[in-house]
């Protein structure tokens, strides 16, 4: 009998979090996900957040690395982004280029903030036409790398959100034959396309969003992505209300709560439901 493949698992950690501390609160889930063929990654948040100190004089104002800390977009955007589609743009690119650049993924995890991210990735890869940065075929081979992303001049970032505005569907409808042309070669050596195929199912835990009106479109048609949706009932970061609203956008979804708040739950029961559902999603 032929070795099972592996399975690749992209996971977004929350406001604050590295791609490496978000494993380390998932160990428990680890060890039972990598008994069945799954490998974890984390990556980390592509922006950077810190408050301003005066270490240098008052004429210098600067980071000290000790307030330094990783973020997908500000804090207070929760619900919207008000205004702020530079921001949200700068994530989308970057998340396009790290699956690029280390991909494929057959399936992804966002916890808090990062599953903030991963509800706006989901219509994205099951509708790319829907914002630029998944609607061709990798545009940093051409232009360099998406670090350049960041130096990017204010009319260029007007331009790509105006393009967020008013991007319409292919003529092609989103089916098998959509998702057929141009194989390549990923990092890992296997094959993979444009555009990127959709993950077999996603787990958001403690996720909230989308929230902006610009966004809300996105969502008119079903998200057929299979989901889970972890929820404590004593979040007090998130209100479960406003999780059980996300997790209502997608097609074909399952709720599991736990008792805990605004954590990934550490108990058997629920990292052996989350293994489950993975599996049954992932594995033939």
């Amino acid at each position: 009998m032929a070795p099972t493949k592996r399975q690749r698992v992209l996971c977004l950690p929350g406001f604050g979090q590295t791609g490496e501390m978000l494993l380390g609160k998932m160990h428990r889930l680890r060890k039972v996900l990598e008994e069945d063929h799954f490998e974890l990654i984390g990556m980390d948040p592509p922006m950077v957040f810190g408050h301003p100190s005066t270490h240098y004089g008052t004429s210098k104002v600067s980071f000290t690395l000790e307030d330094m800390y990783s973020g997908w977009w500000p804090r207070n955007y929760t619900h919207t982004f008000e205004g702020d589609y530079d921001s949200f743009n700068r994530v989308l690119w970057a998340v396009r280029e790290y699956i690029e650049r280390t991909g494929p993924y057959d399936a992804i995890i966002g916890f808090s903030q990062g599953g903030n991210v991963l509800a706006h990735l989901l219509p994205l890869f099951e509708k790319p036409w829907l914002h630029p940065a998944f609607s061709s075929p990798a545009p940093w081979r051409s232009r360099g790398s998406i670090s350049s992303e960041s130096s990017t001049t204010s009319s260029s970032m007007a331009s790509r959100r105006n393009s967020l505005l008013s991007a319409s569907p292919p003529d092609s409808p989103i089916n098998g034959e959509f998702f057929s042309g141009g194989s390549r070669r990923s990092s890992v050596g296997e094959d993979d396309i444009w555009p990127i195929k959709p993950f077999k199912c996603a787990v958001l835990v403690g996720a909230y969003g989308p929230g902006d009106p610009v966004t809300h479109t996105w969502f008119d048609t079903p998200v057929r992505c299979p989901t889970l949706s972890v929820i404590g009932r004593n979040d007090a970061w998130i209100h479960p209300q406003y999780q059980v609203d996300t997790a209502a956008k997608f097609l074909n979804t399952q709720t599991l709560w736990h008792i805990g708040g605004h954590v990934f739950p550490v108990a058997k029961e629920h990292n052996i439901a989350i293994r489950d559902f993975m599996v049954k999603n992932c594995l033939p």
